[in-house]
C-alpha cells in the first residue's frame, strides 16, 4: 500500500496514510443532473419544472429558504448546458435568503490539486450586481464567486453559458461542494450545470531547467547539524529525518531575535512515524524541491513506500 504523509509548515500540521483511490467524482456522478426524473409541481405554463423542496436530487442535498429549480421547460426560464436538465439558482424568491445547494467530492489523493469545472448563465431578467460563491470545504477553503456582470449577455436563445473552475488542494479523501446564494430577492437568478472534477497536472521541468539544482539526500540524518532549511520568507524550519523512525524541525521566524542580535529557533517538533520506514538498507530520498519550495521524503521498497511532503 502506497503512503502520504503531508506536512504544513503555518504551525498546521495534517497527517494522511492513504490507499489507492478511485477517480475523483461530484455528486455520485450526477454532475449533469440527469439521473432523475422531475415532474411538475403545478405552475400554469412551465414545463417539467421542479421544487427542490418538494423532493431530492441525487448526490446533491438543498438546505435553507427560497427556492431551486431543477428545470429543462426552455422559454425565458433558461436551457441546459448539456443533456435534458439544469439547474435554475433562484437567489432569494419568496425572502428566502442563506440558502445553498451541496455536494460531496470523493476520490481525491492528499495534497494533489484539482479542478471543480462547471458552467454558469445569467437567465433573461437576472437582476443587475448578483452573484453566487462556489466553495471548497478544504483546510483553508477556497471558493469562487460568480457575479452577473462576469457572465455573457445573452443574444440568442435563453442561455449563454461560460466555463467556471474552481482550484484546490485536497486536504482529505473528500470535501463538500457547496453552492450559495446572494443579492436581490428574484427568480430570475443564474443557470448552472455540467458539474465535473479533474485532477490538475503540473507537468516536470524539462531538462536544463531549476529541478537540475534541487538538492538530493539518500540517507537519513543524524542530528540538526545536517537539516535541511525550508522557507521562503517569514517563517523558516530546518528539516531533517532520523533512523529511528522520526522527522523533526526546528520553527524559525525573521524577527525572533535575541538581545545579542542572534536569530533563535522558536521550537523543535518532533513527529514519531510506526512502523519505522527509514530502516537501514531501504532505498531513502529526501529532496528540496526548489521550483515548489517543498521537501519530499520517499522512504521504503517501491509498492509500500512512505511519502511525506513538507511546506
Amino acid at each position: 500500500m502506497n503512503s502520504l504523509v503531508t506536512f504544513v509548515s503555518t504551525a498546521t500540521l495534517a497527517l494522511s496514510i492513504l490507499p489507492a483511490l478511485a477517480a475523483p467524482e461530484i455528486a455520485g456522478g450526477n454532475g449533469s443532473f440527469e439521473t432523475n426524473t422531475f415532474t411538475n409541481p403545478g405552475y400554469a405554463g412551465i414545463q417539467n419544472l421542479w421544487e427542490t423542496t418538494a423532493g431530492s436530487v441525487s448526490g446533491w442535498t438543498f438546505t435553507g429558504n427560497g427556492r431551486w429549480y431543477m428545470r429543462n421547460d426552455g422559454a425565458n426560464s433558461g436551457a441546459p448546458h448539456e443533456g435534458a436538465h439544469f439547474l435554475n439558482l433562484a437567489l432569494g424568491e419568496h425572502g428566502g435568503f442563506g440558502f445553498s445547494a451541496t455536494s460531496a467530492i470523493t476520490g481525491l489523493t492528499v495534497g494533489q490539486t484539482y479542478a471543480v469545472e462547471f458552467f454558469a448563465s445569467k437567465r433573461i431578467g437576472t437582476p443587475t450586481g448578483v452573484s453566487f460563491t462556489s466553495s471548497v470545504n478544504t483546510l483553508a477553503p477556497t471558493n469562487l464567486t460568480v457575479t452577473e456582470a462576469s457572465l455573457p449577455a445573452i443574444t440568442t436563445g435563453y442561455a449563454n453559458y461560460a466555463k467556471q473552475t474552481l482550484t484546490f488542494v485536497a486536504t482529505a479523501t473528500s470535501h463538500t461542494f457547496t453552492l450559495s446564494n446572494a443579492g436581490t430577492a428574484s427568480s430570475n437568478g443564474f443557470l448552472v450545470d455540467n458539474f465535473s472534477v479533474v485532477p490538475v497536472v503540473v507537468p516536470d521541468l524539462p531538462p536544463g531547467t531549476l529541478a537540475d539544482y534541487n538538492e538530493v539526500w539518500t540517507t537519513p540524518s543524524t542530528s540538526s547539524w545536517e537539516s535541511m532549511p525550508l522557507g521562503n520568507g517569514e517563517t523558516s524550519l530546518n528539516v531533517w529525518v532520523e533512523g529511528n523512525g522520526d522527522l523533526l524541525f526546528y520553527m524559525g521566524r525573521s524577527d525572533a531575535e535575541s538581545e545579542g542580535n542572534l536569530n533563535l529557533k522558536l521550537g523543535r517538533v518532533r513527529v514519531k512515524l510506526t512502523p519505522n520506514p527509514f530502516i537501514t538498507g531501504l532505498p531513502f530520498h529526501q529532496t528540496l524541491d526548489l521550483a515548489t519550495g517543498r521537501i519530499l521524503i520517499t522512504a521504503g521498497n517501491p509498492g509500500s513506500e512512505t511519502r511525506l511532503q513538507v511546506w
